[in-house]
């Protein structure tokens, strides 16, 4: 264990490999225990993969990685966790009527209104930023892997392309719904 961090650190892409085989799992685990998503779970293990590929020259006692990888993914993790908590689709939810709780002819309205908007929302999106979204809605969304090769994209920039199509889909609808001519008041008309 202890020859693979320098080893990884003067470039061995074989001691960056069996970093990433020992460890990542582990990673994965602390996600689990955050109750990430699995998005958000690869999200967090990338970032912190790429935190230590910054820092893995910086790294004194190569015996106590897994400590450091541990501290670094429970961060990332939090951190993931505390944006979700701030993050909303639509901030003033209660001036949308719940669906559910319409008259069916309004609810449906309302529901073809608002998938209206989000694929609006998906054709504004560069084209790369759209890809990754509609390559992770199957439920169950594939791996990040998987994505990455019929993507032709780094496993690593999925993530942060996910993260910035989100925040502009966020705002588009947020434009255009909560406005005063938004989906608010044409629900409620």
């Amino acid at each position: 264990m202890s020859r693979t961090v320098p080893d990884a650190v003067s470039g061995d892409q074989l001691a960056w490999r069996d970093l990433v085989g020992q460890y990542d799992g582990m990673l994965r685990s602390i996600a689990r225990t955050f109750r990430l998503n699995a998005a958000d779970g690869e999200d967090a293990a990338q970032e912190c993969w790429a935190v230590l590929l910054g820092q893995l020259h910086r790294i004194r006692d190569p015996e106590r990685i897994g400590g450091w990888l541990a501290t670094t993914m429970r961060r990332q993790c939090s951190a993931i966790t505390r944006r979700r908590r701030r993050e909303s689709l639509v901030p003033d939810h209660e001036s949308v009527p719940d669906p559910r709780s319409a008259d069916p002819a309004d609810a449906r309205l309302l529901t073809r209104d608002v998938v209206e908007s989000v694929r609006r929302a998906l054709d504004r999106l560069p084209p790369r930023q759209r890809a990754v979204l509609l390559a992770l809605s199957p439920d169950p969304a594939p791996t990040y892997s998987e994505i990455s090769r019929s993507l032709a994209m780094a496993v690593g920039t999925i993530g942060p392309t996910r993260a910035k199509a989100l925040r502009r889909m966020h705002v588009l609808l947020a434009e255009w719904h909560l406005d005063e001519g938004g989906l608010a008041n044409r629900a409620a008309s």
